[in-house]
């Protein structure tokens, strides 16, 4: 057999000393691109640490309530579960801290709790006091708990219900469309369909609803938008959506 020449195989060191690179040079050259690449990771690895951070820290502001609106005047809103949620909205002396509205108002709540056996139908949610003005906001468990708790007069649920609970729709009646007061309903048309829902008190405040108002009574009211009343005065006032 006939001499065979021995070919070495070039490796990434040759193919570079081929290219008028000495080994040392081409393994400092080859170093550096390690780096970079391990730099480029890390920042990549960052990036994506600081975004996971940051959906966590806005899903956890989310669930706790940081993104929830607050109230800027006393409201009563009704949900559509039937929970009441009321924000009071007040002028308090300087000399209350928040700390003391929050401890009397937790004592309160588990007071009531505690008596009734409720299981925690009454929340307290949030306080805050700035100049001068608190914000308070609790959560009921049903339109009874509310009235309850408070000594209010205070209905929520059908017109049927009510009637059966003693209100007497004893009052003047306009309808209500597009946010607007329209012509007068007669209290007869209004307790004819017992399946309307209605929300009765007493009480000079905001109220919000689950849907549109097709009907207030008429005294003492005002339609601030199609889904809230404003009660002006101490009048029984009857809302019905």
């Amino acid at each position: 057999m006939g001499n065979r020449k021995k070919v070495k195989k070039k490796t990434r060191f040759r193919r570079a000393a081929d290219q008028n690179m000495t080994r040392d040079q081409a393994m400092l050259k080859h170093k550096k691109e390690r780096l970079a690449i391990l730099k480029r990771r890390r920042r990549w690895l960052v990036t994506a640490i600081a975004g996971a951070v940051a959906a966590v820290v806005l899903l956890v502001v989310f669930l706790t309530g940081g993104f929830e609106k607050k109230a800027s005047e006393t409201t009563l809103t009704v949900k559509a579960d039937g929970s009441i949620t009321f924000e009071e909205v007040d002028v308090v002396n300087s000399s209350v801290s928040e700390s003391e509205i929050v401890s009397y108002s937790k004592e309160a709540i588990a007071a009531y709790n505690e008596e009734n056996k409720t299981g925690g139908a009454v929340k307290f949610k949030k306080c805050d006091v700035s100049d001068g003005v608190v914000y308070l906001k609790t959560v009921y468990k049903d339109a009874q708990t509310y009235a309850d708790f408070t000594g209010l007069n205070f209905f929520a649920g059908t017109v049927e219900q009510a009637q059966k609970e003693g209100f007497s729709f004893n009052a003047s009646f306009v309808t209500v469309s597009d946010g607007k007061k329209g012509k007068v309903a007669k209290a007869a048309d209004v307790k004819a369909d017992g399946t309307k829902k209605v929300v009765v008190l007493d009480q000079p405040v905001a109220v919000v609803v689950p849907s549109s108002v097709t009907c207030v009574s008429d005294e003492g009211t005002s339609v601030e938008a199609g889904d809230r009343i404003r009660i002006g005065n101490e009048v029984e006032s009857y809302i019905i959506y």
